[in-house]
C-alpha cells in the first residue's frame, strides 16, 4: 500500500424548492490513507447497472471519521461503509469503502 493525501468530506443537505433536497459535500480536511482494493461486483437495480469496487482503508485515528462520510481524491470518492477503530486504542482506524461506478449495462451484444 502506498499512502495518499485525500480530502475527507461529510453530507450537507439542503432543502430546496418544492420540498427537494440536495446534498451537498463539505469538506472537512485532508488525511493520508493506505487505501487497499478488495473486489469489484456488478449490482443489478431497476435503473442503471452500478459496479461497485470496495477498499479497506486505514488511517491515522479521527474523532471526526463516521460512516457516511467519503474521502475523495480528484475524481475518485470512497463512500465509507464501516469505521473501526484497531485495537480500541485510537492510533489508526480501519474503514470499510466503496466506490459506485455507473457501466454501459446493456451495449454487451454490440462489442462483439
Amino acid at each position: 500500500m502506498r499512502r495518499q493525501r485525500f480530502i475527507y468530506e461529510v453530507p450537507s443537505i439542503a432543502n430546496r424548492t418544492a420540498g427537494q433536497k440536495q446534498v451537498h459535500w463539505r469538506r472537512v480536511g485532508q488525511v493520508w490513507l493506505d487505501v487497499l482494493p478488495l473486489r469489484g461486483t456488478s449490482v443489478f437495480r431497476p435503473n442503471p447497472e452500478e459496479s461497485v469496487v470496495s477498499y479497506r482503508v486505514q488511517l491515522r485515528f479521527s474523532p471526526d471519521i463516521q460512516v457516511g462520510g467519503r474521502f475523495r481524491r480528484n475524481q475518485l470518492a470512497l463512500m465509507i461503509r464501516a469505521v473501526e477503530d484497531i485495537e480500541m486504542r485510537h492510533r489508526r482506524l480501519n474503514c470499510l469503502c466503496e466506490q459506485i461506478l455507473p457501466t454501459l449495462g446493456g451495449y454487451e451484444d454490440t462489442l462483439s
